[in-house]
């Protein structure tokens, strides 16, 4: 039998109709032909879809043209079953297709039932994938002849397949086009939900793929890449946990008919102070702040405030009196963050168009403030964010500051010159919609983010310091259940002042019970990373510790093996008068107090070489710091005798000293230059030495 020439049918555009019936041209009799509606399906099973007739004369032949979509529905041999014993016919699949739409083509050798009642011409067999669609007929290819060879006219109605979506999950990185990417092996399209396990899956450039349901979970990353295009055909939902968020990277077209939700995990607080805190941004555009991160009216579950870097405050959204602040913005504004404190674990939900493109993001210094420069930014992406790529004008400190809720502190991030090397516990990667702090350098600046600088990462933000830096000292704090860090590393061209290329400045918890530990520089600017300039004489740092809780602590320095075997690094306890060897036993247990004088602590490095001659008792060094005389490595078996000289050659102290490898020699009131001579045994050894 002849195919005709198919068109699509006008009456395409009417498919959100469950059913309904037309006509095409009236000749003698008339004939109407029906599919039977499927609902309820389980995907993967085989469905039959059952053709019903009534005509009034016996047909001659004739030939119909069913569409269906063939994401959802697959045609199975044979494709006819169950035909009425007065009828003989055959269908089959033909290479046509329109749109999403392939055909099935029965051909009606001959019929010879006829009458005033509707039978079963046929099952037509096809494999239901999952989905919804509706099966229609090509009005402009089918035809039928009655026994005396007239046209006749035909009136159809149009059926449904629908039931449950299947689900393809993601069991590897790979590309969406690929089925061994998937779980079953099976490429997604309209008849699937997609689930995106793994980080990453990507649509490959120059393509189109599609599905219904798009979940991205909270371990997975997806790419559309350039020149490709994706469809959703439901929701598309990035997901968040404990353990992490989704990472979402549209560098092509996405598509959503249904709604676009992102969703972000927040810690919740226990015990005191009963809430915890954390940086959050928005990764879509124009969402309301109210009801979902602030109730409408407000209550006391949700504290929700911004940053204000003219006056070095935190601004609530709610008044002190309950209510909402009328001079707060009532939508995030991208790339701005925020700081938000929850009693318990909690997922918050943002929803609108995605976010991407360029942002500048200008970044101030007040000087009528009284901490200058901080600035709370936020990743405006539903991706991570490589800080390492982001563009930062002159003005702006290359330190990044995280605050993680889970150990209630702050994480740092500086990448030190040459690119290879890190020192911090942060990491480079901004989670999407995570804040964070930058600081701005007198007449502020920008930092100017783009695309580009979107990644899938491939760990997350607790990701401690990248690369081994040489002779760099990591010093852990432990203590009522919190921790706390500071850093040491001597690197060339850097100052004893705060380098805004290589150090940290010292943030604090927003948990008064989080014990502090940082370094100051010799202006007392403190830091949590310090980078000093390599010395031939002993560098003594500052160390300040501070307390709320009385208790026991523990100080734990790593990394002291990056230092050459000639560098010794002593920790002095100010307070106890002692001091202890970190390169031999690197934990120190004390106690402390509340209020007590916050520096509690020096750190030493000096070299040893060329000290051990023969007389030399323990190669000895002598320096100062501040107001203070130090003597280093003086044995316990020798000790001596100390003497101080001023420049007009009087002597100003004169005492025995102990055989320490440490031993510091308080002078308080004295300033300018001074010479010190250590007497032990048969060895003498002189020092000119400076006092401020």
């Amino acid at each position: 039998m002849k195919r005709m020439k198919f068109t699509l049918p006008a009456l395409i555009l009417l498919l959100g109709f469950n059913l309904f019936s037309f006509t095409i041209a009236a000749q003698e009799d008339q004939i109407y032909i029906f599919v039977v509606s499927q609902s309820g399906l389980v995907p993967e099973q085989n469905v039959s879809i059952s053709i019903l007739m009534n005509n009034e004369f016996s047909i001659q032949n004739g030939s119909l043209f069913l569409y269906y979509d063939a994401d959802i529905l697959t045609p199975v041999s044979p494709y006819c079953t169950n035909v009425d014993p007065g009828a003989a016919l055959t269908a089959f699949p033909i290479g046509v297709t329109l749109g999403k739409y392939s055909a099935l083509e029965i051909d009606i050798e001959s019929d010879t039932n006829s009458g005033p009642y509707t039978y079963k011409l046929c099952d037509l067999t096809f494999q239901f994938h999952g989905g919804n669609t509706i099966l229609l007929w090509d009005i402009d290819s089918c035809f039928i002849f009655d026994e005396n060879g007239n046209y006749s006219y035909i009136e159809f109605t149009i059926g449904n397949a629908n039931g449950q979506y299947r689900q393809v999950t993601s069991k590897s990185a790979g590309q969406w086009n690929t089925a061994s990417t998937w779980d079953p092996e099976i490429i997604p399209n309209r008849s699937a939900d997609a689930i995106i396990a793994n980080m990453p899956v990507t649509v490959p450039e120059s393509t189109g793929q599609r599905c219904h349901n798009l979940t991205i979970g909270h371990a997975g990353g997806l790419t559309v890449n350039t020149g490709s295009t994706l469809s959703v055909g439901g929701n598309f939902l990035l997901e968040s946990d404990s353990s992490g968020t989704g990472s979402f990277l549209d560098n092509g077209t996405l598509t959503v008919t249904g709604s676009t939700i992102v969703k972000k995990f927040l810690t919740g607080g226990s015990g005191m102070p009963g809430k915890k805190y954390s940086f959050l941004s928005s990764p879509v555009q124009d969402q309301n702040i109210q009801p979902e991160f602030v109730s409408a009216p407000p209550d006391t579950s949700t504290a929700f405030s911004k940053f204000d870097e003219a006056t070095a405050t935190w601004i609530s959204a709610i008044t002190a009196s309950g209510n909402w602040n009328p001079g707060f913005e009532n939508q995030f504004i991208d790339g701005k963050g925020y700081l938000v404190a929850v009693y318990a674990n909690t997922t918050k939900t943002f929803t609108g168009n995605l976010n991407e493109g360029p942002y500048a993001l200008p970044c101030s210094y007040s000087a009528a403030s009284g901490s200058q420069g901080w600035n709370l930014l936020g990743n405006p992406y539903p991706s991570y964010l490589n800080w390492d790529a982001v563009t930062r004008t002159s003005g702006i400190d290359k330190a990044l500051y995280s605050y993680d809720p889970d150990i209630q502190n702050y994480r740092y991030y500086v990448r030190l010159p040459g690119d290879t090397i890190s020192v911090g516990s942060g990491s480079p990667f901004i989670s999407s919609m995570q804040g964070f702090m930058i600081h701005a350098e007198p007449g502020g600046g920008s930092v100017i983010l783009n695309d580009s600088q979107r990644v899938h990462p491939s760990y997350r933000v607790t990701n401690m310091h990248e690369g081994t830096a040489t002779d760099m000292l990591e010093l852990d704090l432990e203590g009522n259940g919190f921790t706390d860090q500071t850093f040491v590393v001597f690197l060339n061209g850097s100052t004893e002042n705060f380098d805004p290329a290589m150090d940290a400045l010292k943030r604090f918890s927003f948990n008064p019970q989080v014990p502090v530990l940082h370094t100051l520089t010799t202006d007392s600017t403190e830091l949590a990373i310090n980078a000093l300039p390599h010395s031939n004489t002993p560098v003594v740092v500052r160390v300040h510790f501070e307390t709320t809780v009385s208790g026991t602590f523990k100080l734990t320095a790593k990394n002291a093996e990056s230092f050459g075997p000639q560098t010794a690094i002593v920790l002095e306890d100010l307070k106890m008068n002692q001091t202890q060897d970190l390169k031999i036993n690197p934990v120190y247990t004390f106690t402390a107090d509340p209020g007590v004088t916050p520096e509690r602590f020096h750190l030493h490095f000096s070299e040893a070489n060329g000290i051990n001659d023969q007389g030399n008792p323990g190669g000895m060094i002598i320096y100062s710091y501040g107001e203070e005389v130090y003597i280093k490595g003086l044995k316990k078996q020798c000790g001596g005798e100390l003497f101080i000289y001023n420049l007009l050659g009087q002597e100003i102290k004169h005492q025995p000293v102990p055989g320490n490898d440490l031993i510091r020699i308080p002078m308080s009131g004295f300033s300018g230059y001074f010479v010190v001579k250590v007497v032990s045994g048969n060895y003498c050894e002189t020092a000119k030495i400076y006092l401020n």
